[in-house]
């Protein structure tokens, strides 16, 4: 999904997952109770399932391999000077 960027399908899921981080996320997403349509398709697909269960028995753990995929995301293709901006509000361009 994002090896691209340099991740493991395990930090994609992360990121993935990522959308809502509160305490008990992935385990709502393991029993099929998640926001968004993706949460669905990662806990059905056998590639992703068992790291969303993973996730939901250990928050320290997903929080480990967020934070690593999240470094690399980061870090690639980083638009600076007249190539991109820092915008003021996130949901507008300035």
């Amino acid at each position: 999904m994002f090896m691209t960027k340099g991740m493991n399908i395990e930090e994609s899921v992360a990121i993935l997952g990522a959308h809502t981080l509160r305490v008990g996320h992935c385990l709502n997403i393991v029993r099929r109770l998640g926001l968004f349509g993706i949460d669905s398709r990662i806990s059905k697909d056998f590639r992703t399932a068992p790291f969303v269960k993973q996730f939901a028995m250990d928050q320290n753990y997903f929080f480990q391999v967020f934070s690593s995929a999240f470094v690399k995301l980061s870090s690639t293709n980083v638009l600076t000077a007249q190539q991109g901006e820092v915008r003021r509000q996130c949901n507008r361009v300035n």
